[in-house]
């Protein structure tokens, strides 16, 4: 199935966007064809299509959290034989990587670090999601079994998997994660927090799994106005100690594997 165009819609999500204008979304590295849904007069909504049971989990997710965290208000989810729809209210604002100025970068590391606090507050007694390390590591198994890594390495994906499982933290602190916290995925405006997008891997998970991401998307080349801002110090701020890199770099490695 392409999603390089506007994707073939099921006669209730025609009936539903048949007035607005698609704009295909490409900023972000999420697998979904996502489309911007402009109407004349009413707010903006996103579109996103994946293969038939990809988009459950985000589901699932944005409906749980929707009276604990900003996030996006589910509109209309609408599974075919092939694909999933996923038609979610547009938060306000806008995300963390599109910011244009030094100036504006050097403003969001406080949305950063409020981010990271108000997902930490989330409590997690009645957290249905489990993205713990035990979790994840059989996830990027079964990804590596049917050879779905995608991404360059300089290593074999078996081998990094093989590393991860002998390396991997034999303790882990219990918080509600994002699951991909990086700058696209942190929304905000007028230099506040406004939410959270793409949550398909919220869930409960060990602290770094947040911190690893972000700091990851703040150092890349793709974002260059973080490059060089204090994030790490923001970070210790945050946990209240020393980072552990050597958690950070495990789990950025586990990244890859998704």
């Amino acid at each position: 199935m392409s999603l390089i165009a506007p994707p073939f819609l099921p006669p209730l999500l025609a009936e539903e966007l048949s007035v607005c204008e698609l704009q295909k979304v490409t900023i972000g590295h999420s697998k979904a064809g996502t489309w911007r849904c402009l109407f004349k007069e009413e707010p903006a909504f996103f579109l996103k299509v994946m293969e038939r049971g990809s988009l459950r989990a985000e589901r699932d997710r944005l409906l749980w959290l929707a009276t604990k965290l900003p996030v996006p208000a589910v509109e209309l989810f609408v599974e075919t034989e092939e694909a999933d729809y996923l038609l979610t209210r547009a938060l306000e604002g806008i995300d963390c990587a599109s910011v244009d100025s030094i100036g504006d970068a050097e403003r969001s590391i406080d949305v950063l670090q409020e981010a990271l606090t108000l997902l930490r507050s989330v409590p997690i007694d009645d957290c249905p999601f489990d993205q713990r390390i035990s979790v994840r590591l059989a996830q990027a198994a079964e990804r590596v079994e049917r050879g779905e890594i995608e991404a360059e390495f300089d290593e074999a994906p078996e081998a990094l998997l093989h590393h991860l499982l002998a390396t991997a933290p034999t303790s882990e602190s219990k918080i509600a994660s994002h699951g991909d916290l990086s700058l696209p995925n942190i929304i905000l405006k007028d230099g506040r927090l406004s939410g959270f997008i793409d949550v398909g891997r919220f869930g409960v998970a060990d602290l770094y799994q947040d911190i690893a991401i972000l700091l990851r998307s703040t150092m890349a080349p793709y974002n260059p106005l973080f490059n060089n801002l204090p994030v790490a110090e923001m970070m210790r701020s945050f946990i209240g100690s020393d980072l552990d890199w050597p958690r950070i770099r495990w789990f950025q490695d586990l990244e890859e594997l998704f």
